[in-house]
């Protein structure tokens, strides 16, 4: 639906050996409704692998986990526009990345 925003992931195991880590995906909004900080973490999961085992991740966001309040307006909104949304085990540490168009939403409350 368009109300979600769903980001998928490859993880793979290099190692020989079973491990986990944590999946975070963060994104950076424009910024023109309201000071942003660069990227916010909207995602996070933890993975456990067999050593040399793939699996794929989703993230099934509500579009209200990208949005904002909106001082002038008195509510939360997404700002419209390309977004970058990140993957990666920090956010230093991106190995991924894609630019989606937002649409302009107004929310009730952040997700």
């Amino acid at each position: 639906a368009g109300d979600r925003v769903l980001i998928t992931a490859r993880v793979r195991n290099e190692s020989r050996r079973a491990g986990s880590t944590v999946l975070q995906s963060y994104f950076g909004a424009p910024g023109e409704i309201a000071r942003r900080p660069p990227l916010e973490l909207c995602a996070f999961r933890r993975v456990a692998l067999d050593g040399g085992a793939e699996t794929r991740v989703e993230f099934d966001l509500p579009l209200a986990r990208f949005a904002c309040f909106d001082p002038r307006a008195g509510l939360f909104r997404t700002e419209a526009g390309p977004t970058r949304i990140e993957v990666g085990l920090s956010s230093a540490d991106v190995r991924g990345h894609v630019v989606i168009e937002l649409p302009a939403q107004e929310f009730d409350a952040p997700a």
